[in-house]
């Protein structure tokens, strides 16, 4: 049932869109006015990429808590002696009206500047559309993030630039309302480009924008149209060549295991275009505008106290991999992301004196300018292979992880029943895909050799032929087929910890998993878990999933 409720009080005061004089000014306002209907239709017929820089400045402020909200509440991090009172009850999901992190208008500001944006641009011929394209991606994940966050969003497409408009009852959707409005909203525009205004303090402009079949994507896999969200994954991998580059891995360098050389780091300290999709740019220094305090909190920046750590079950996620050094069987625990992803004493067997979280430092290739990540390679990627699982395709979905996509290895290990039904994502057949790497072989070393990181249940589906060097598919049955789905699904959410910890997608990814399993004690379980105890009160708290999310009052 959809509820209604006035915007009165959740949207600022005033909406307003920032000109610029230059793209030097990218992180300052020359002006607080509000912007009424006919002055902002000007403003955006005339300025439409300097409009559109106004929305990103209202991104910044959302920045920080992308990954803060869906790291602090998640199972990857906990607090420590240091973290500030908001953050804390961030993570204890006792977070009040009045926490810093929780300010649901500054996500409707960015809709309602979308919603300007949206209505004056001048997309006549076909001009512009680059922008509109961009705007609406913004707008959809804009949403989905109140969604994430708050458990529920007022949903609105125009401009609310009035009082009366401000006043008039919208409907509050669910997720599972919203998805298919924004579905529809984007999929004319799919095949858009995102627009390039050029390169903006040393950072190329594309990558400033949500690329619009990536949400799309992703709204299809929160609406369960799993099919749909694999092929528009695919679409986005195989239209852009899109490869997991091979050497960004982290190696032992021989059998002693006493060193190791790190290519896997520069996949995620940088904004090399091989692996950033998308980001929101922030400022260096406080005088040139809004900078991020990701840094801060998660590595202690200059004063050393970091505000959190890595947690207990992260840790030990990480240390019961098995790192395989070649095919000739020799291997050694742990996965060598922990080591590069967090700062700390190591040895073979364990973390000790845990430290800073590495992840959220300053970008070392960008001299100018810090970024927040949204989206790299490897996210599209654990998605592609968890809607293809769900899709039906899971020896498809396994090869993601332990061989990679290579036209080779879907005929050498994806089962005949999934690659004769003609999907047009099981087609890697191009050069470009030839060295394409496996997400697991990041961390744990030559996986494809590795013996002990299988997808099995009871007696595999897969046998290996020896002679023939192949595996041979074995008909299962249906509930062997069940059973063989869950444990991959298991298996990707534990590589997206590997992968893509402490980057703000954790709890949104449980979220969806204990949806899909209409199991809220998933996710209560998860979270309870990441310290040295289970935590039993907090346990009972996320049972009820309406205190997953934050307060709208």
């Amino acid at each position: 049932m959809r509820n209604c409720y006035s915007l009165l009080g959740l949207l600022m005061t005033g909406w307003m869109l920032f000109s610029f004089g230059s793209c030097e000014n990218f992180f300052i306002s020359d002006s607080n006015r509000l912007m009424y209907d006919k002055s902002y239709g000007n403003m955006a017929r005339t300025d439409s990429v300097y409009s559109l820089l106004g929305i990103l400045t209202k991104m910044q402020k959302v920045a920080d808590r992308y990954v803060l909200l869906g790291e602090l509440r998640g199972d990857l991090v906990v607090p420590n002696d240091h973290t500030s009172g908001d953050l804390r009850d961030l993570a204890l999901f006792s977070a009040t009206p009045d926490n810093c992190y929780n300010r649901i208008r500054d996500y409707y500001d960015i809709v309602n500047g979308c919603n300007c944006y949206l209505a004056y641009l001048d997309t006549t011929g076909q001009r512009y559309m680059k922008e509109y394209a961009a705007a609406k991606a913004i707008r959809a994940w804009t949403y989905l993030q109140i969604e994430l966050n708050y458990g529920r969003a007022s949903y609105f497409t125009q401009p609310v630039l009035t009082v009366e408009d401000n006043n008039r009852d919208y409907p509050v959707l669910t997720i599972d309302e919203i998805c298919p409005l924004l579905i529809a909203d984007l999929e004319p525009l799919v095949d858009f480009d995102r627009p390039d205004l050029g390169e903006i303090l040393t950072l190329s402009s594309e990558y400033f924008f949500v690329p619009v079949r990536v949400i799309l994507a992703d709204l299809y896999l929160w609406n369960g149209d799993y099919s749909k969200a694999a092929e528009t994954y695919y679409d986005y991998i195989f239209l852009n060549q899109a490869v997991l580059n091979p050497s960004y891995r982290i190696y032992h360098n021989d059998a002693s295991y006493s060193s190791v050389r790190d290519g896997w780091s520069v996949s995620w300290s940088s904004v090399l275009p091989d692996e950033t999709i998308c980001f929101v740019p922030m400022a260096t220094d406080p005088s040139d505008g809004r900078c991020s305090d990701l840094d801060s909190i998660f590595s202690g920046g200059l004063n050393g106290r970091y505000q959190v750590e890595a947690s207990d079950s992260y840790i030990q996620t990480n240390l019961q991999q098995s790192y395989y050094l070649d095919a000739a069987g020799e291997y050694t625990n742990g996965d060598l992301r922990l080591r590069s992803s967090v700062a700390g004493v190591w040895n073979r067997n364990t973390m000790m004196d845990t430290m800073n979280i590495r992840k959220n430092s300053p970008l070392q290739s960008s001299a100018s300018a810090n970024t927040v990540m949204l989206y790299r390679l490897p996210h599209i990627y654990l998605r592609f292979a968890e809607a293809c699982n769900q899709a039906g395709y899971s020896s498809l979905a396994f090869t993601v992880l332990k061989y990679g996509l290579t036209q080779d290895n879907i005929i050498k290990y994806v089962a005949p029943s999934e690659r004769q039904t003609g999907a047009r994502f099981l087609n890697f057949d191009h050069d470009a895909f030839l060295s394409n790497g496996a997400v697991h072989a990041r961390g744990s070393g030559d996986t494809d050799c590795s013996q002990r990181y299988s997808l099995t249940v009871g007696d595999s589906v897969w046998v290996y032929d020896s002679d023939n060097d192949v595996y041979n598919y074995v008909a299962a049955s249906p509930e062997y087929k069940a059973a063989v789905k869950d444990s991959l699904d298991n298996l990707i959410l534990e590589e997206m910890a590997l992968e893509t910890a402490f980057e703000g997608n954790r709890f949104q990814d449980l979220i969806r998993f204990a949806r899909r399993r209409n199991d809220n004690s998933f996710l209560a379980t998860k979270v309870a878990s990441r310290g040295s105890e289970f935590n039993e009160n907090l346990y009972r708290l996320l049972l009820d999933e309406k205190n997953w999310y934050l307060s709208q009052q």
